[in-house]
């Protein structure tokens, strides 16, 4: 981009703009992708901590709202993520 500039060869303006427009679209899908997979990793790390606690606490009686005080989060939002991924596991006949 910076040889296209410094020659000025005809059309280098057109061709800098393009190259810039690759450059910044390249990057924002970087970037892009990386939101989603944290946001993906966020999500599956709740579900993998309650289970955890779920595991470590079999024996108590444990009531939704002590798991979801224990990891910081809502009750609704914990039930939701739970419930959704039970939703994705094979039923076991």
């Amino acid at each position: 981009m910076l040889q296209e500039c410094d020659s000025q060869v005809l059309g280098y303006e057109t061709l800098s703009n393009n190259l810039l427009m690759s450059l910044i679209t390249l990057i924002y899908r970087i970037v892009d992708v990386k939101h989603q997979f944290q946001e993906l990793k966020g999500k599956n790390e709740i579900s993998l901590r309650t289970k955890e606690f779920i595991d470590k606490n079999y024996t108590q009686s444990i009531t939704l709202k002590d798991i979801a005080d224990t990891l910081y989060v809502s009750q609704h939002y914990l039930s939701h993520r739970f419930k959704k991924i039970l939703a994705t596991l094979p039923l076991i006949t």
